[in-house]
């Protein structure tokens, strides 16, 4: 039976890579609170939610992060 072939890091970076934004892709079950979002309703992706927490106690809200940084 044969040895099964090893392979470097750089031969696995793009399949790590390809994962990632796979996973980055991902819909939460997170929407936007900011009054201004451009698509209200909608789910946030992974790669842009932005979790603020306004005081101790209180809920979180999430937001896009193009609307977060329109905020600020």
């Amino acid at each position: 039976m044969a040895a099964p072939k090893k392979t470097s890091k750089n031969q696995t970076a793009g399949v790590r890579a390809a994962e990632k934004a796979a996973l980055e892709n991902r819909p939460t079950k997170h929407v936007c609170m900011s009054a201004n979002c451009p698509t209200p309703g909608a789910s946030i992706l992974l790669k842009d939610l932005v979790t603020a927490v306004t005081a101790p106690k209180r809920r979180k809200l999430y937001y896009h992060r193009n609307c977060w940084s329109s905020m600020r």
